[in-house]
């Protein structure tokens, strides 16, 4: 494809994270589009999970594992997220702004990093939020896509590791 026709083309990444218990069984989910003038050129759906993490660390890695999947930096992406909280971290700069004081007692510092790191390699990217469960048919999709796979992992149809930086805080009392 030439740059030329480049121009007219756009990733859509539509992302969710599920966690059955907070924490417990998660697991992210991705829908990639490509879409050249108006058309759905590719699509392509990611799913992971882990034994146990929270959903928010769910969610990260939808839009990390989305970012990690295009190959091509230079074309626009839209990421889609029924996440408030990572949507409007980028969006408001807080992403930024938690960088700049040293991801001090950021939770999940581990993974706004990498996803810092991935935002780098794009010169054209925007976040959109959209709400979950509503009628929005591709968030709906990640959704299940997302649930089922948590669910399998629960049930040991699916082995899944553990998630790298998850730490859960042991009670004392």
């Amino acid at each position: 494809m030439t740059q030329q026709q480049n121009k007219n083309c756009h990733v859509v990444a539509y992302t969710d994270g599920a966690a059955l218990g907070n924490p417990g069984p998660s697991a992210y989910a991705v829908l990639l589009r490509f879409i050249c003038n108006g058309k759905v050129i590719a699509e392509k759906e990611i799913t992971g999970g882990f034994i146990k993490s929270t959903n928010n660390r769910a969610e990260l890695w939808a839009v990390i594992k989305a970012l990690e999947a295009i190959k091509k930096p230079e074309i626009p992406v839209i990421v889609v997220s029924d996440s408030k909280y990572i949507v409007d971290s980028v969006n408001n700069g807080w992403l930024i702004k938690w960088q700049a004081e040293n991801w001090k007692k950021r939770p999940n510092a581990d993974l706004w990093q990498k996803l810092l790191k991935q935002l780098q390699r794009f010169s054209d990217i925007t976040f959109q939020w959209t709400r979950g469960h509503s009628n929005d048919e591709l968030n709906n999709i990640v959704d299940r896509l997302a649930n089922t796979m948590a669910q399998k992992i629960q049930s040991g149809e699916v082995v899944a590791d553990k998630d790298p930086g998850f730490f859960e805080s042991q009670k004392l009392f």
